[in-house]
């Protein structure tokens, strides 16, 4: 989840669970990552901030006596004298809708075999995420844990004052005309086919609105990118595929709104970050981002 400069949704969780943790003076901490992640190293490193190494599987398997292991990311170790607890973020995997099929065996896969290797405790992220996994693996029932997510990350990021300046120069985008943000993964699941059929309708009828996507390209990208291709106003829409938290937190004080009609999520982060800003929120009912965004 650390293994790249520019993080997800699930990186910045690790990230910011790392600080919150470092801060207590209770905990003895030791961040360990597996060797398959060596060439990532440098990111890994840089993000955690803290002391960090591989880990060695017979050495910390006999050192973790006592001790808690916590797999922020899907993963346990197979093996240990640790009590083993797993976050579980979401399980998209089992859903079959706007997934590569092979990468959706993959994931359920993985997954399964996680769970057989029966973590003593699961952290979901929200209600809906523990349900989804009482409906496939109705025996852990008893050993789930709800903790949400939080959203002051965006205030903390050590960075100079936010400006909108250099990382929209190459856009046609005026922060100074009203516009919808739209900002995460850019993928079909997050449904921006459908945000960009409404706002067309929007930009018939009001000429200045635009448009502003945030997010790396995820699965589907392509068939966005023709669709947006494809309209008459796509000149007033605008696709960045980075932003600083601190630009960010700018974008959501200046929008008119954010929009997030995703089909599926285990949480929906991008709501909850709106929200802390004070941004009006258009998201869809049902799942996690109904228990984010309030009813």
């Amino acid at each position: 989840a650390l293994g790249r400069e520019r993080l997800t949704g699930v990186g910045n969780y690790v990230k910011n669970l790392i600080f919150w943790l470092a801060q207590s003076k209770d905990l003895e901490l030791e961040y360990l990552w597996k060797l398959s992640r060596l060439n990532n190293r440098m990111p890994i490193t840089s993000h955690i901030g803290q002391r960090n190494r591989p880990y060695l599987p017979l050495y910390d398997d006999w050192r973790m006596r006592n001790r808690i292991f916590h797999g922020p990311d899907f993963k346990i170790l197979a093996k240990s004298a640790a009590k083993r607890i797993v976050t579980v973020h979401d399980l998209f995997v089992f859903d079959g809708r706007f997934q590569n099929e092979q990468f959706a065996q993959n994931g359920r896969e993985n997954f399964s075999r996680m769970m057989a290797e029966s973590p003593d405790h699961i952290i979901t992220v929200s209600q809906f995420t523990k349900n989804e996994i009482y409906k496939y693996f109705p025996d852990y029932r008893g050993k789930i844990s709800v903790t949400h997510l939080g959203a002051d990350h965006l205030l903390r990021e050590p960075s100079a004052q936010p400006s909108l300046g250099s990382a929209f120069e190459s856009l046609d985008f005026l922060p100074t005309k009203p516009f919808f943000l739209f900002f995460g993964s850019v993928e079909l699941r997050k449904n921006p086919l459908g945000v960009l059929k409404a706002f067309a309708r929007l930009a018939q009828k009001y000429s200045e609105v635009q448009l502003l996507i945030v997010g790396q390209k995820g699965w589907g990208a392509d068939d966005i990118e023709v669709e947006i291709q494809a309209l008459q106003c796509k000149n007033r829409i605008h696709w960045l595929n980075f932003a600083s938290y601190s630009d960010l937190a700018l974008l959501m004080r200046s929008c008119l709104g954010c929009v997030y009609p995703s089909f599926y999520e285990g949480f929906g982060l991008p709501v909850l970050e709106a929200q802390h800003l004070g941004a009006p929120v258009l998201t869809s009912r049902g799942g996690a981002l109904e228990e984010v965004a309030g009813r």
